[in-house]
């Protein structure tokens, strides 16, 4: 079924789009003003932005629209708001089915949300300004695992602390003490020094403690998965970044002289291509052995100063010396082969240009995400005034015996009194012990009762109760999530509608397809039409040894003769007789032998076409493309195969032709002169148009109905003002301005 718009719909806002003021005020007019009775609903100019962008793909684009661009959208835009009010109307909103899948969806989107808005943004946005500058850095590392035992965290504490005193009393210099004392093997070579970096390829434990840190301090110790570290920040200086594309042809220096000049000949027809204007991006793809990047135009992202000075400095060198966007290098020379390099951004992109990356980033780094997520947890604790009363829990691993696990709980023979006490509180509600346990049954079954097990799922417990408190009041604490929810449902209360009102009506059968058919005979007729069979094989030599036994009478595959026979029923019979009646699987084996013997015959005539087909055809699709056998009647356009053989008499057999990667050899079966199709040959047509056109006449009528009850305000003048934004003179109008905030988002 054709479906005018789906649930979340045309008009339903994604969960990152723009954010704006649509309140209505004397900063924010109307564009339009609707009433029916006492039912009054406003569009705003901000509201008006707001959509008008999620739908124009960018702000430059629907600023360039014109006027009568903007009137016809508002007025779609009306109609859909009229559309949802009608819904209300009917009841709709009130549908336990429409509540029930506006439930579900909060329940999947409302925690990503959370995470996205309250973990990660913050951390998008430090990470995003951290990589604009690198920092070079020394560390002097004394291992010690998160898991240690406290004896071994505490030893290796005191050794860097005395290390840093010696540093800082100046009896030994941090290069010195790093070769000295320092547990990273590398310090050997490099006295330390990590060279220069920027964010978001460190531990993020150490990457806050350098980004934090000015030039020259000495910062420590800082603890990581790895152990204690003592850093000295040796320099911070702006990142240097460029984005390029690049073709290469590959080869080493170790390659043979005819491959490296085949390498350099293959990267001179390139940078022909490219003088001849060709996009750099058609000819990687097409050319560039760099497969990884040749599917995405030689695109390699971003290049930062030193990232390739100790593997392809050539490259670098060649890559920094472009000036502008579009330029193109020489051809360069590196270990890798021969490159053309074309530089695509200079600089930094935007936030919102870099956030995928940004995040992709993050999610690889779960660490930093778990420091994260611990960020939002602090925040709701001190918000909703978080008590824990750990006692309470441990009582668990008091009353455990060793090696007693969490599945064993209902075995502890705790007392009312004991699962009735409170482990912790917030937000006025208390979760007890048995909540805890409940928590625990679900989650960690296998796991021994100890008291940093039961400390362990006492903090998870918390901090899923947190979250989902915070979740269940997202509407009320975000305005965005909000209006997202009530996007949804509007979504849905149109996709509804539309069922009963548009859809439904129009949902076509015979009863009423056949009288459609009647009326509109002239539309269902098949042109001259040929019918062909076809054998699709995947290799070219056996395609052509089936053309030559079909055209030739020639057969060259699986035959059999008379003295093959001969010689394989001798071999089977000797089988036979070897074969032992106390073998395992005795008559299993002697079955299949016979069976064999019994097959045995001459086979050395020409076959038919369809033999050929059942024989070696393969199917390759679904379709009719490639299918083997007799494929069915095909106007032109329809089948590649019956276009290359349309003109051509019946009974001509078309040479193996390469098509969509197999070899098709066609025949023709038959011709048929154009003529009216039947009904039944009609139907799927019928049934399709007959859908559209009544559903477009429900739609119209449902909408003429709707307007006709509504009146109507537009505001022309207010309208002409989309998107024509001025800055305003003071920050208190720009904070006040939808139009404003539009601008500021982009």
């Amino acid at each position: 079924m054709k479906r005018l718009f789906s649930a979340p719909a045309l008009f339903v806002a994604s969960t990152f789009a723009l954010l704006l003021v649509s309140c209505g005020s004397s900063r924010d007019p109307l564009v339009a003003e609707l009433k029916q009775g006492e039912w009054k609903e406003t569009i705003t100019l901000g509201e008006f932005e707001k959509r008008y962008a999620e739908n124009n793909r960018t702000i430059e684009s629907a600023k360039r629209d014109s006027l009568p661009q903007y009137r016809e959208f508002l007025e779609r835009y009306i109609d859909f708001r009229l559309k949802v009010k009608d819904a209300r109307d009917m009841g709709l909103d009130k549908s336990s089915d429409v509540r029930s899948e506006l439930e579900q969806y909060r329940q999947t989107m409302a925690p990503a949300y959370l995470t996205e808005k309250e973990v990660m943004e913050d951390a998008i946005r430090t990470l995003y300004k951290r990589r604009q500058e690198e920092i070079n850095a020394s560390h002097l590392l004394i291992r010690t695992g998160f898991n240690s035992p406290p004896s071994d965290t505490l030893a290796a504490y005191q050794k860097i602390m005395g290390i840093k005193s010696e540093i800082l009393s100046k009896s030994i210099s941090f290069d010195s003490a790093a070769v000295k004392y320092s547990e990273d093997p590398s310090a050997q070579q490099n006295k330390g020094n990590l060279g220069y970096f920027t964010a978001g390829v460190m531990v993020h434990q150490f990457e806050d403690a350098c980004y934090e840190a000015k030039k020259g301090d000495l910062v420590g110790p800082v603890r990581t998965r790895f152990g204690y570290h003592l850093i000295e920040v040796r320099d911070r200086r702006p990142r240097e970044q460029i984005f390029v594309s690049h073709i290469m042809a590959f080869c080493t220096p170790q390659s043979s002289p005819d491959d490296t000049l085949k390498a350099y000949n293959k990267i001179l027809d390139a940078q022909k291509r490219l003088m001849e204007g060709e996009p750099f991006a058609d000819v990687a793809r097409d050319m560039s052995d760099d497969r990884q990047t040749a599917v995405n135009g030689g695109d390699l992202g971003a290049v930062g100063r030193g990232q390739f000075a100790n593997i392809a400095p050539e490259f670098e060198e060649a890559a920094f010396a472009l000036k502008k966007k579009g330029d193109i290098s020489p051809i360069v020379r590196t270990n890798y082969g021969y490159h053309l390099i074309q530089l695509t951004h200079k600089g930094f992109k935007s936030l919102d240009e870099e956030r995928e990356t940004l995040k992709s980033l993050l999610k690889r780094n779960p660490e930093k995400m778990n420091a994260e997520d611990d960020k939002l947890i602090a925040r709701l604790k001190k918000e909703y005034l978080y008590v824990e009363t750990p006692a309470n829990a441990l009582v668990l691993a008091a009353k455990a015996d060793s090696g007693t696990t969490f599945a064993q709980v209902d075995s502890l023979n705790l007392s009312d009194k004991e699962k009735s006490a409170v482990i912790f509180s917030f937000a006025n509600r208390v979760f007890t012990l048995d909540s805890l346990i409940r928590y625990i049954k679900d989650n960690s079954v296998g796991v021994p009762i100890t008291r940093e097990s039961v400390a362990e799922q006492l903090k998870a417990y918390a901090k899923q109760a947190l979250k989902n408190h915070e979740i269940s009041q997202l509407e009320n604490r975000s305005p965005e999530f909000a209006r997202l929810m009530r996007d949804y449902l509007d979504g849905i209360l149109l996709f509804n509608a539309s069922e009963k009102k548009v859809w439904g009506p129009a949902m076509p059968n015979d009863t009423v397809a056949r009288p459609y058919y009647e009326a509109h005979r002239e539309r269902y007729q098949f042109g001259e039409r040929v019918g062909i069979s076809q054998i699709v094989v995947s290799n070219k030599e056996l395609a052509d040894k089936l053309y030559e036994e079909i055209t030739q009478g020639k057969r060259s595959l699986d035959v059999v003769t008379a003295q093959d026979v001969k010689k394989q029923t001798a071999e089977l019979k000797r089988q036979l007789s070897r074969l032992k009646r106390k073998d395992k699987d005795y008559a299993k084996k002697r079955e299949e032998l016979e069976a064999k013997l019994a097959a045995l015959k001459v086979d050395d005539k020409v076959r038919t076409f369809e033999e050929l087909s059942k024989r070696y055809g393969q199917r390759f699709a679904d379709d009719d493309t490639l299918k083997t056998g007799y494929v069915g009647l095909f106007q032109k356009g329809e089948n590649k195969a019956a276009d290359l053989a349309f003109n051509q008499p019946v009974g001509y057999v078309m040479a193996p032709t390469e098509l969509d990667g197999a070899f098709v050899i066609a025949r023709v079966d038959k011709r048929e002169a154009p003529r009216a199709k039947t009904f039944e040959e009609a139907r799927p047509e019928v049934y399709s148009q007959y859908q559209e056109e009544t559903s477009k006449r429900l739609e119209s009528q449902w909408i003429s109905s709707l307007r006709a009850k509504t009146e109507i305000s537009i505001y022309e003048e207010h309208l002409a003002k989309a998107f024509r934004f001025v800055e305003p003179k003071s920050r208190e109008s720009s904070a006040s301005s939808a139009t404003a905030a539009l601008e500021t988002q982009n």
